[in-house]
């Protein structure tokens, strides 16, 4: 498909946001089911991973967090 316009349609800005928005919630309700999963677990090593993962999550939440607002500065 050719584009014609450089442009970003708002539109798709607007739907975008959703989209991250829908990720974050996504990401916040994993780091979530983790904390549970590490409070019900012994395991040492299952413990370590999963709080590696949920510091690589809260990294992506600062991401998203930075990309949602500059898609509203940019609309």
């Amino acid at each position: 498909m050719k584009h014609e316009d450089s442009k970003v349609d708002p539109d798709l800005r607007g739907n975008k946001v959703e989209k991250i928005k829908h990720h974050m919630e996504n990401t916040i309700r994993n780091m979530d089911e983790a904390e549970a999963q590490m409070e019900a677990t012994a395991d040492a090593d299952l413990r370590k991973r999963l709080e590696e993962e949920n510091k690589r999550r809260e990294e992506a939440l600062i991401d998203m967090r930075s990309e949602v607002l500059e898609e509203l500065i940019n609309r």
